[in-house]
C-alpha cells in the first residue's frame, strides 16, 4: 500500500505529463522549451508533496487527539484531559466567541483540570442572561453532550480548521483571535426542531513542537 506522500507525488507527476502531452500536441515546435521546465517542475513537485503531507499529517494527528479528548470528556477522565492540555491552561468558552472581550469563558489551570473535587464553577451566561453554574462533570453532560432543548447530541460531522455552522448568531472567533491555532469541530445537524444543532470545537496551540489542547468551545443557536 502506497504512502500518502507517494500517492500525491504520483498524481501530480501524472498530471504534469498529461498537460505536457497536450501542450506539445498544440505546439509541436516547442519541445526544447517544455523540456527546460522539467527540472523546475520536479522542484515544485517535491515542495508541493512535502507541504501537502505535512498538512495532512497535522490534520490526522489533531483529529486523533480530538477523538481521545471527546472520549475523555464523556467518561469524565480529567486526568487524561490535563495531560493533553496546554501549560497556559484550558479556555472553556460557553459560546463561539472565544478570546473576545465579551466572551463567556473560564480558564482552567492544569491543576484545576485535574482536581478531583467537583466544585461548582460559573461558566458564564447564555444570551438569555441565565447564568451557567455547574461542576465540571455537570457542565460536560448538560452543555456539551446535550442540545439546548435537552436532547442527547449526535456529533456526526467532523471538520478540520473549518466549520459546518452557517449562522449561529455568535461569530466563531478562533481564526481571528488565535491565528496560529488549529481546531477540530464536531457538529450535530438540526432535527425537525430546527434550532437544536450544536458544535463542539477543540482548539490547539503549538508548544515546543507539540500541539496541545488550548480551548474547548461550545457553539449553539443564539437569536
Amino acid at each position: 500500500m502506497r504512502s500518502t506522500k507517494e500517492t500525491i507525488r504520483r498524481s501530480l507527476h501524472i498530471l504534469f505529463f498529461k498537460c505536457k502531452e497536450v501542450w506539445l500536441l498544440v505546439n509541436p515546435m516547442e519541445v526544447c522549451i517544455v523540456n527546460k521546465w522539467n527540472g523546475l517542475f520536479m522542484v515544485i513537485l517535491t515542495f508541493a508533496v512535502l507541504t501537502a503531507c505535512t498538512s495532512s499529517s497535522k490534520e490526522n494527528t489533531l483529529e486523533n487527539q480530538s477523538e481521545k479528548i471527546l472520549s475523555a470528556l464523556k467518561s469524565h477522565n480529567w486526568n487524561e484531559i490535563s495531560e493533553m492540555a496546554h501549560p497556559d491552561g484550558l479556555v472553556v468558552s460557553l459560546l463561539a466567541d472565544i478570546g473576545s472581550p465579551t466572551a463567556n469563558e473560564v480558564v482552567l489551570r492544569k491543576a484545576d483540570i485535574n482536581e478531583k473535587d467537583q466544585n461548582e464553577i460559573t461558566w458564564g451566561s447564555e444570551l438569555s442572561g441565565e447564568k451557567v453554574i455547574a461542576t465540571k462533570d455537570e457542565f460536560v453532560d448538560e452543555y456539551l453532550f446535550k442540545t439546548i432543548v435537552g436532547d442527547p447530541v449526535d456529533y456526526d460531522t467532523i471538520t478540520f480548521n473549518s466549520s459546518s455552522v452557517e449562522n449561529g448568531g455568535v461569530i466563531n472567533t478562533i481564526t481571528t483571535n488565535f491565528p496560529d491555532a488549529k481546531y477540530v469541530e464536531y457538529y450535530s445537524k438540526p432535527t425537525e426542531k430546527e434550532y437544536d444543532w450544536q458544535a463542539l470545537r477543540f482548539v490547539f496551540k503549538e508548544h515546543k513542537g507539540e500541539w496541545l489542547l488550548f480551548g474547548i468551545v461550545r457553539d449553539v443557536h443564539n437569536p
